[in-house]
């Protein structure tokens, strides 16, 4: 049995495929990859993202954890008739407050020579907060890109008789 298809626009019989019909099928798959492309490409950007940011937590959390194992003694620096020492502002490196890491975590001695992407850490030191005689340490993370921060994370670490930490 064969099919015969006749209309206006295949007058006559037919069997097979036209040029129209190979081009309506090639754009067809043209789409379905372009749309796959840049699915696999949000994937890449969004699980490159997720490790970045996982990053930033816990060189925040464990920077905090250790300064709070030392609080005492840093609280000691803070001058009388301030409450605090140190900060956080990303703008402004405090030194002896903060750090910058390269991409393998290593500490960069000169970090203005540096454009490869890095982890900004500062930290501040603050006495009688929340309560009197307790010292919180509050620890800013950010991951530079050339001259852009990307993220941004504190972790905060609260010293009373034992450590207490959250992150934010």
């Amino acid at each position: 049995m064969r099919i015969v298809r006749k209309t206006a626009f295949y007058p006559g019989n037919y069997n097979g495929f036209t040029i129209i019909d190979c081009l309506i099928a090639l754009v067809v798959v043209g789409i379905a990859i372009v749309a796959y492309l840049e699915l696999v490409s949000t994937a890449v950007k969004n699980g490159t993202f997720t490790r970045r940011l996982d990053d930033v937590k816990s060189l925040a959390s464990k920077k905090a954890s250790e300064l709070a194992k030392d609080a005492d003694s840093l609280a000691k620096l803070i001058p009388s008739g301030k409450r605090s020492i140190g900060t956080l502002a990303p703008a402004k490196l405090l030194p002896g407050y903060s750090q910058v890491l390269n991409e393998s975590f290593q500490p960069i001695a000169d970090p203005g020579n540096v454009t490869s992407p890095k982890f900004i850490l500062q930290w501040m030191i603050i006495k009688d907060l929340p309560q009197k005689n307790e010292i919180t340490v509050l620890v800013s993370c950010a991951y530079k890109y050339g001259n852009k921060l990307q993220i941004v994370r504190v972790a905060e670490a609260v010293k009373t008789d034992g450590i207490k930490t959250r992150n934010s």
